[in-house]
């Protein structure tokens, strides 16, 4: 692309290469942590952000009922966001993946949610989610026999613990909780990364953070959120307040842990977090089987957007198309699960629903779990 700048990251074992030219592009380069530094190895995915013209030479062969929503053999492309439109390339095949984002729509629906957000802020935001970039992430991941995990991730010198369960049952407030003590190194927060080896990476996908999680008092996030400028904290506060939203913000984990990051390690433990009506913390051991099938779940729920793609898609498809269906990623991913939850410590937590951190965390201590 004529003018682009080339940056590279690593997320996980993967080596992304982005295509700057835009000050949307400069952004996710940032969040990214990508750097102009080549990297030897081979690029699993490619990312192009242009305007309109971007996809002049991908011509569709199949449409489906979605609106517009069409593929040929190697490409398909999504034009019903309202935010962006985009292709891409070989994600079932053997190659690298490329991904053309065109960032110049224009909408009364994006023009109001711009209320709210900044033009660049919410394009960016929308790129990096599951409704594109991290399901495609997945997908090149069980290339490599490695996986998602919906989780929280943290480092210790006996190894690596990984908090999951489906949204809402305390993953993020637990996590930075046990990272105030200065011991513990962070790994990842939502999107988690295995191999079938029984390791973790670190993942510098933005983190995060919403209200109900600073409002549980850890010192990491209120330390982040006192350094919010005025206006964005007014801002903050008004939906807080005013609206009863539960506002959100994306930080960079290098920067919310200052550097206190770690590196691929060892997974020890998983422990799984479920919310109930009990009276005290209680917790069960699990077999590996189970806690697949649990894990499973929770993570596969994220990636609706594929699921979604991948029926329109296989509903449409001639016949000689190689689309995957859903089950056969749930499969793929289950089988690294499986390998990895067999070598690991397992236990289910069973937390009261209004059990704090600090409570959760000292039971986890006098438990021997982190």
């Amino acid at each position: 692309m004529k003018d682009a700048k080339e940056y590279y990251c690593k997320v996980g074992p993967l080596v992304i290469k982005l295509h700057s030219i835009n000050a949307v592009s400069t952004q996710i380069v940032k969040d990214l942590e990508a750097t102009k530094t080549p990297n030897k190895e081979q690029v699993d995915i490619e990312i192009f952000i242009n305007g309109n013209n971007i996809h002049s030479n991908y011509v569709p062969k199949i449409f489906s009922a979605k609106g517009s929503m069409n593929f040929n053999k190697q490409e398909f492309f999504v034009g019903y966001l309202n935010e962006i439109d985009y292709t891409v390339k070989n994600l079932f095949g053997t190659n690298g993946i490329g991904v053309l984002i065109n960032n110049d729509k224009t909408n009364i629906k994006k023009t109001l949610k711009r209320i709210y957000k900044g033009k660049n802020t919410l394009e960016k935001d929308l790129i990096l989610s599951y409704s594109l970039f991290w399901y495609v992430v997945h997908l090149s991941l069980l290339k490599k026999n490695c996986s998602f995990i919906h989780s929280g991730v943290f480092e210790s010198a006996k190894g690596a613990t990984i908090i999951t369960g489906t949204g809402g049952c305390g993953k993020t407030s637990t996590l930075f909780k046990i990272l105030e003590d200065e011991q513990y190194s962070y790994l990842s927060e939502d999107f988690g990364i295995i191999d079938n080896m029984g390791h973790t990476y670190y993942n510098p996908k933005p983190v995060s953070v919403y209200a109900t999680d600073m409002e549980f008092g850890q010192s990491i996030l209120k330390n982040h959120f006192s350094n919010f400028a005025l206006k964005d904290k007014l801002l903050w506060y008004f939906k807080r307040k005013m609206l009863r939203l539960n506002p959100m913000v994306k930080i960079p984990p290098k920067r919310l842990m200052n550097n206190r990051v770690g590196k691929k390690t060892k997974i020890k433990n998983v422990l799984y977090f479920v919310r109930n009506n009990d009276e005290v913390i209680s917790m069960s051991d699990v077999s590996s089987e189970e806690l697949s099938e649990r894990v499973l779940d929770a993570s596969m729920r994220e990636l609706k957007t594929l699921n979604e793609l991948l029926l329109l898609m296989r509903a449409n498809a001639p016949i000689g198309y190689k689309i995957p269906s859903f089950e056969d990623v749930r499969n793929e991913t289950k089988m690294v699960y499986n390998k990895v939850f067999h070598q690991s410590e397992r236990k289910i937590i069973f937390i009261p629903l209004k059990t704090s951190p600090d409570e959760l965390l000292k039971y986890l201590k006098e438990n021997g779990l982190i």
